[in-house]
C-alpha cells in the first residue's frame, strides 16, 4: 500500500511539473540556448550540424539576431561552414520534445525544460529500480533531490540536468563497486562538462584495480571520452576551439593550472554569492558526517571517490571565466557537479546524524537551505539575478565589508549588474553610501567622485596600485 501511494506521489509531482513548465515557464533566449536549441533546427531542416542562413531565418522567431553574430557561438569551421562550439549530444535529446510541442502548439523553446524533466524522471525511475527499493529510502531520496539546488536546473536552458543525472547514477554504481559502469556514465557526462574526465579516469583506475580483466572495457570508456574531441577535429581542425575564444579574463589569466587555488575551492563551497553551502547546507552537513563514518570504518575506496571529486573541483578552476551563468543567485556551475556525490552520501549516512548538537546544526542548515531555495525562486530561478548580490553578501557588504573579499570578477559583475568582459572598477553602495570598492589603477578618481572621500586607513592600499598592471586592483572598505 505504501509503495503504491509513493508511486502516486511521484506521478503527481511529475505531472504537476509538466503542467507548470507548459503553462508558467517562459524560456528567455539567453546564454548558450542559441546553440543547444539551434542544433535542433539544423538537424530537423537538413540533418546536419552546420548553421545555414535559412536556419537563422527560422530561429529568429525565437532567438534574438545578435546571438548569431556573437563570436562565441557557431564558429567558422570545415569548408567555411558554421558549427556549434558546444557539443551537440544534449541537443539531439531535445528533438522529440520539440516535435511534440510544435504538434500541440506550444513554444518549442520549452523543449529544453521538458527534456530536463524527462531526464530527471527516467533517472529517478532507474535509481528506484536498481538501487533504492525501500519506500522509506525512496521518500528520503525524493526529499533530498527536491530540497537541493538540483531543482534549479529543471528550467535551465542547458545540459546541466543531463550530466548531473548521469553522474548521480554513476555515483550509485561506484558506491556498489561497479566501477566500469560508473566510468562509462561519467565519460558520457564529460561530453558536456569536460573536467569530469578526471572522475572517469578515477573510476576506470578503480575498475582495473578491482579486476584487471576489465581493461578492455575501460578502454571503451576512454573512447567515449574522446567523442567531443573527434568532433572538434572534424569541424574545426583542433582538439578544442575554446582556446581561441579569448575575452579579457582569458587573455590575462589563460586556461590552465595557473588558475587553481585553495581560495577558489573555498569560494566554490562558501562564497556568499556562489558558494554551494548556502544552497545545499543540509547535503554538506550529512556528507561531512558520512565522510567521518567512512574514515572510522576504513572504507578506503569510498574515501578515494570523495577525494577524486575534490580534486575534480580544482580542475574546474582552470577556466579563467570564474563567474558566469548561475541559475539565479547561485550556486556556481563550477561546483554543482559535486551534488550527486553529496546526495548519495546523505542518503547512505543520514542515520549517523546523532546527538543534540548535530540535531541543532541540522535544523539551522535546513533553515539556511530552505531560505536560499526560496529567495532563488525554487523551480524557476530568475537568471538575471546572477548579476546581483545575494542577501547574505549584501548583509556582509553593508555591515562588515572588510570580511567579504571575493575573487574580483564576482564582486565586479554583481556590483555593476553586468557580465563584464574585462576587469573594471566597481563601487558597492547602500542607499547612496559607499560600503566597498574594487579599484583599478585608472579608477582612483571614482572614489572621490562617488564617495567624496577615501578612509585614512585605506589610503595605503591605493599606493599598491602603482605596482599593479592596469587590469589588477585593490579592495577599499568604507
Amino acid at each position: 500500500m505504501k509503495a503504491k501511494l509513493f508511486l502516486i506521489v511521484n506521478f503527481f509531482l511529475f505531472v504537476s511539473l509538466l503542467f507548470f513548465i507548459l503553462f508558467k515557464v517562459e524560456i528567455k533566449p539567453d546564454g548558450d540556448i542559441v546553440e543547444y536549441y539551434g542544433v535542433t533546427e539544423t538537424v530537423l531542416s537538413h540533418a546536419s550540424l552546420n548553421l545555414r542562413q535559412s536556419d537563422i531565418n527560422n530561429l529568429l522567431n525565437y532567438i534574438d539576431a545578435p546571438k548569431f553574430d556573437n563570436p562565441g557561438y557557431y564558429l567558422n569551421g570545415r569548408e567555411n561552414n558554421r558549427y556549434p562550439v558546444h557539443f551537440w549530444a544534449y541537443s539531439l535529446l531535445l528533438v522529440p520534445a520539440r516535435l511534440g510541442l510544435e504538434l500541440f502548439g506550444f513554444n518549442p523553446l520549452l523543449s529544453l525544460p521538458i527534456t530536463n524533466l524527462l531526464i530527471f524522471g527516467l533517472t529517478l525511475y532507474y535509481i528506484y529500480k536498481n538501487f533504492v527499493q525501500k519506500t522509506q529510502q525512496r521518500l528520503l531520496l525524493l526529499g533530498l533531490l527536491f530540497f537541493s539546488p538540483l531543482i534549479f536546473y529543471f528550467t535551465w536552458p542547458g545540459p546541466d540536468m543531463w550530466y548531473l543525472c548521469l553522474l548521480l547514477i554513476a555515483v550509485f554504481y561506484a558506491f556498489r563497486k561497479h566501477y566500469f559502469q560508473a566510468a562509462f556514465l561519467t565519460a558520457l557526462a564529460s561530453w558536456h562538462s569536460q573536467p569530469l574526465v578526471m572522475l572517469a579516469v578515477l573510476f576506470s583506475a578503480l575498475a582495473v584495480y578491482k579486476d584487471w580483466r576489465k581493461m578492455t572495457l575501460v578502454l571503451g570508456a576512454g573512447i567515449v571520452v574522446t567523442v567531443p574531441y573527434i568532433y572538434n577535429l572534424y569541424a574545426f581542425g583542433t582538439l578544442t576551439p575554446w582556446l581561441g575564444l579569448q575575452n579579457a579574463y582569458a587573455s590575462i589569466n589563460g586556461f590552465g593550472l595557473q588558475n587553481i587555488s585553495i581560495w577558489k575551492l573555498f569560494e566554490q563551497f562558501f562564497d556568499l554569492n556562489i558558494g554551494l553551502f548556502w544552497y545545499g547546507s543540509v547535503l554538506i552537513l550529512l556528507s561531512a558526517i558520512g565522510i567521518k563514518y567512512f574514515w572510522q570504518e576504513r572504507q578506503w575506496e569510498r574515501l578515494v571517490i570523495v577525494l577524486g571529486f575534490v580534486l575534480t573541483a580544482f580542475f574546474y578552476q582552470t577556466n579563467p571565466a570564474w563567474h558566469y551563468g548561475t541559475t539565479g543567485y547561485g550556486p556556481s556551475r563550477h561546483i554543482i557537479f559535486i551534488l550527486p556525490l553529496l546526495i548519495c552520501l546523505s542518503l547512505k549516512n543520514w542515520r549517523q546524524l546523532k546527538g543534540w548538537f548535530f540535531g541543532a546544526v541540522f535544523l539551522i542548515c535546513i533553515l539556511f537551505q530552505g531560505y536560499s531555495l526560496f529567495f532563488n525562486n525554487y523551480f524557476y530561478p530568475d537568471t538575471t539575478r546572477s548579476l546581483f548580490h545575494t542577501q547574505y553578501a549584501q548583509y556582509f557588504l553593508n555591515n562588515y565589508p572588510e570580511l567579504y573579499n571575493p575573487t574580483p570578477e564576482i564582486f565586479i559583475d554583481r556590483t555593476l549588474n553586468q557580465d563584464t568582459m574585462l576587469p573594471q572598477s566597481a563601487i558597492y553602495e547602500e542607499q547612496g553610501i559607499c560600503k566597498k570598492a574594487y579599484i583599478l589603477p585608472n579608477g582612483q578618481f571614482l572614489l572621490k567622485q562617488k564617495c567624496g572621500f577615501i578612509p585614512k586607513n585605506e589610503r595605503i592600499k591605493l599606493k599598491q596600485l602603482e605596482n599593479l598592471s592596469i587590469c589588477q586592483g585593490v579592495y577599499v572598505n568604507y
